[in-house]
């Protein structure tokens, strides 16, 4: 038995020794990079993490009034868009933009 798991062990190592060969670092960031601009082209908005933080402390006060989804809005303007946050259980809103990135 000793034998089989050293030669699975060995077996193994040499894939992985032909997966570390074939890899192709350049490659791999490229694929990366086109997934990230993808995702951001299917994006309506990328929060910043104040917006995020934000979002986020609206969401934990909100909670205790039933809500569980949110409503929000992004108006664009010439230099931004503004994005507000609404809770439809108390009709309650807040602008969450961050206005340090315009």
């Amino acid at each position: 038995m000793i034998k089989q798991e050293f030669d699975h062990l060995v077996e193994r190592n040499a894939e992985y020794a032909k997966t570390l060969r074939e890899w192709n670092k350049d490659e791999e960031i490229l694929k990366v990079k086109k997934d990230a601009e993808n995702a951001k082209r299917k994006c309506l908005k990328i929060l910043t993490d104040k917006e995020l933080k934000d979002m986020d402390e609206f969401k934990k006060t909100h909670n205790k009034c039933g809500c569980r989804s949110y409503i929000y809005e992004i108006s664009g303007t010439s230099i931004g868009e503004c994005i507000f946050i609404k809770c439809p259980v108390c009709g309650e809103q807040k602008d969450i933009t961050d206005y340090s990135v315009w």
